[in-house]
């Protein structure tokens, strides 16, 4: 197995070879003399940074001078800004917003379709739609390229504004270029199934040789990390986890993460009897969560309702961590060749019941893990890079 790992560390770079125009609705801060954004994301676009000869943001930026969120990293490399002006958000005053600084969205969106270079909306959001659109009507003969990290294969789940941008990709005579989405559907040939990763293809490999070693001899440590809310099932898997107690109580629970369902998910805990067994961590740093996976076992993501790819997943996975989660979008498809350690979304009873067939050894914990150290490997960001670039070059051959 480790000589597998480490012949990972070899892999091919794929480039684009022409100036990157990215348009998003990522709020970035200018903090000194450089320009940090939302981890994940800064993480994908520095890697994309690699293969290209320049990268120009164009998506709304403040001058911070307050302390901001840990969750924003920096950019490697500085990019160009094209600054947006930020608007909208849920009040009808912020939506008016839009009709006072329209103008000038307009103005520097077109600045960015202008600058020569490969055109790249992010989607969904405000930012990409109103990009979609001016691309259309004035660059629609430049290349391009789209992203859209939603749940795609779910379009009435969706919110109307994303459910446009969805049907306007959809449409290659609307976006003539090639779209990578989250999904499992037959599409047009120009909508190109794909995945999403926050760790390079080297921590991989480090992360599987930590896996590599695990041994389940003792308590059974499970981990859940994300927003404290409905959507996120944390109640089911406490119901879940009430019912392996009944069998076993050397078990431990890591929640990494908060949110508005916080208290009244406590009480559940209390109330179920389990609350003895449950570690409430709170926000975690992406250093602290790596920490909590190198020593849990199972890795549970029990979303109700929609999930387009469960990035939580595959980072516990290259621990070696064991993915229980809902049969539902991107966790379907990332575990469809193990569906005994899938659910139907709010099953508490099979959640239960998988979780507990670990712990009896009806399902081989040794199997499990290795298989999960093996699937990690397909979705590095190096690997998500390297295949979009390939794409990219397949549909605008040289």
């Amino acid at each position: 197995m480790t000589d597998l790992l480490k012949s990972r560390m070899r892999y091919s770079r794929s480039t684009l070879n022409d100036r990157l125009i990215i348009f998003t609705h990522v709020l970035h801060y200018r903090v000194g003399d450089k320009v940090v954004a939302h981890g994940p994301y800064v993480n994908e676009i520095n890697e994309l940074a690699k293969r290209v000869p320049e990268v120009v943001i164009v998506g709304p930026l403040v001058l911070q001078t307050e302390s901001i969120s840990p969750d924003n990293i920096p950019y490697v490399k500085t990019p160009r800004i094209i600054s947006l002006p930020v608007v909208g958000g849920n009040s009808v005053l912020n939506k008016l917003s839009y009709l006072w600084y329209g103008p000038v969205l307009i103005f520097q969106l077109l600045k960015g379709i202008r600058t020569p270079g490969t055109l790249h909306p992010r989607a969904p959001g405000s930012v990409a739609l109103l990009a979609m659109i001016l691309i259309a009507l004035v660059g629609r003969k430049k290349k391009k390229f789209a992203k859209f990290a939603g749940e795609w294969d779910s379009p009435r789940a969706m919110p109307t504004t994303f459910r446009w941008q969805r049907n306007w990709l959809i449409k290659k005579w609307l976006f003539n270029g090639p779209v990578f989405v989250y999904t499992s559907l037959q599409n047009p040939s120009h909508v190109i199934p794909s995945f999403t990763s926050n760790l390079r293809q080297e921590e991989i490999v480090k992360a599987n040789m930590l896996g590599v070693k695990k041994q389940l001899d003792g308590k059974l440590i499970l981990a859940v990390a994300g927003r404290l809310v409905k959507n996120k099932g944390v109640d089911v898997l406490l119901q879940a986890l009430a019912i392996v107690n009944k069998a076993s109580t050397e078990w431990e629970l890591l929640i990494m993460g908060d949110g508005l369902e916080r208290d009244t998910l406590q009480k559940q805990a209390e109330d179920l009897g389990i609350a003895k067994n449950i570690k409430w961590l709170g926000w975690c740093s992406q250093e602290s969560m790596r920490l909590y996976f190198q020593q849990a076992h199972i890795i549970c993501q029990p979303t109700r309702f929609t999930e387009s790819w469960g990035k939580v997943l595959q980072e516990g996975m290259v621990y070696g961590c064991i993915p229980v989660a809902s049969a539902i979008g991107g966790l379907q498809r990332q575990l469809a060749s193990r569906p005994e350690l899938l659910f139907e979304p709010g099953n508490a009873a099979q959640c239960g019941a998988i979780i507990g067939n670990i712990v009896t050894g009806k399902l081989n914990y040794e199997t499990l893990k290795n298989w999960s150290i093996v699937q990690s490997e397909l979705y590095s960001l190096n690997a998500l890079v390297d295949f979009t670039c390939n794409k990219y070059n397949e549909y605008y051959p040289s």
